[in-house]
């Protein structure tokens, strides 16, 4: 059985969630959601005859290897081993104080009391098609995703990236800020655009530790 940990990964390195060791039962995923690396995939397992099997399975669908993102994915998880537990609790920390602040007037989706236990804030919007437009011309791209528990869509939103670059909490009610303006049909999309701007080019390199 293989369970796919792509939205996880970092937290199941941070050792924030734990996942089974039993036989036959692997998991791994996309080093770029959480765990912030390049576009490829980690699978984990502690079986050398399955690992053998699965070698011989993906020969024929994995891309050849590529220097460049082999020694991006180096980096990044050098870089993990250094910050990953804290880059970790500081995403979910802030995601939630996000999902708080959204649900103030947005009807946000998600477990109580925090409304998220990861990296991602579900909204649920009527209109999320001309939402996410607005959003767009503001500067801000999200994807919808399916409503728990509901058959239609809302907006998907994550800052686990602003996190990496040293978003601070005064960032993040600016952010929520910008976020319901937008939402809620209070301003113009043009006219918020730059203030996204501003906090993009804040947040334009990666700092970890270094939040101001």
């Amino acid at each position: 059985m293989y369970y796919d940990i792509s939205h996880l990964q970092l937290f199941y390195f941070a050792g924030i969630y734990t996942l089974p060791h039993r036989q036959n039962f692997f998991f791994g995923g996309s080093t770029h959601k959480t765990f912030p690396g390049p576009q490829k995939a980690i699978i984990l397992l502690n079986d050398g005859d399955l690992c053998g099997r699965l070698n011989a399975a993906f020969d024929s669908v994995v891309s050849s290897t590529h220097t460049g993102s082999l020694l991006a994915l180096l980096i990044t998880v050098l870089e993990m081993e250094v910050h990953g537990k804290e880059y970790a609790s500081r995403i979910i920390d802030l995601t939630r104080y996000l999902a708080g602040l959204l649900s103030a007037r947005l009807d946000v989706v998600g477990p109580m009391p925090h409304l998220t236990n990861t990296h991602q804030i579900c909204i649920d919007v009527e209109n999320f098609k001309d939402v996410t437009l607005r959003l767009a011309e503001a500067g801000i791209t999200t994807m919808p995703t399916k409503i728990p528990g509901k058959h239609r869509y809302g907006l998907r939103l994550g800052i686990q990236e602003q996190c990496r670059s040293g978003i601070s909490k005064r960032d993040v009610l600016l952010l929520s800020q910008i976020l319901l303006a937008v939402i809620l049909y209070e301003e113009p999309a043009s006219a918020l655009k730059q203030k996204v701007e501003a906090l993009t080019e804040k947040l334009s390199s990666v700092r970890y530790t270094d939040v101001s």
